[in-house]
């Protein structure tokens, strides 16, 4: 049986939160050209700027993967690429600031290599959809504390600006 694991889905006007079946690791589920969605079960869905207010609740809900600005596992239960980078060639450890639509998000970027300019890391290694960890998201127009993540998966096509630390 394939694993379940909890996600949320934020795009930039919503944030989509519940559950997801995956047959290999969700990182390749984002980055495969061949779909053009995921499929969510026990959803509940919110505005970006109004938190607190759910605006609806499915049992199951298709969503673009182009509009996913960011996808948020938040369980420790997956193979997370800290886990991963310990089990094969060392990688090196970036701080990472980014700015996207609607959302900042700071963490750990594992790359082959210290980048010095952050446009070679996007060119040479940054996927589609690449993972930040140890990451804490926050929200410019929603005036509370920022959410902490064990894994943030970023598309890069919908961020505005990237920045490295060594």
């Amino acid at each position: 049986m394939n694993p379940t694991l909890p996600l949320v889905a934020i795009t930039a006007t919503h944030i989509y939160e519940g559950d997801i079946t995956v047959a290999e690791r969700f990182q390749e589920v984002l980055n495969d050209a061949i779909t053009d969605f995921i499929h969510l079960e026990n959803v509940s869905v919110v505005r970006v700027g109004e938190p607190d207010v759910t605006l609806h609740e499915s049992a199951s809900m298709t969503i673009n993967k182009e509009t996913v600005v960011a996808a948020v596992l938040t369980t420790e239960e997956h193979e997370a690429p800290k886990s991963r980078v310990s089990h094969r060639a060392p990688k090196a450890a970036q701080r990472v600031f980014i700015c996207a639509e609607g959302i900042e998000i700071e963490g750990l970027v594992h790359l082959n290599r210290v980048y010095d300019d952050p446009t070679e890391a996007m060119s040479l290694e940054l996927k589609k959809f690449f993972a930040v960890t140890d990451a804490r998201i926050s929200f410019p127009a929603v005036d509370d504390q920022p959410v902490e993540a064990p894994v943030v998966l970023v598309n890069r096509n919908l961020l505005t600006a990237l920045a490295l630390e060594a």
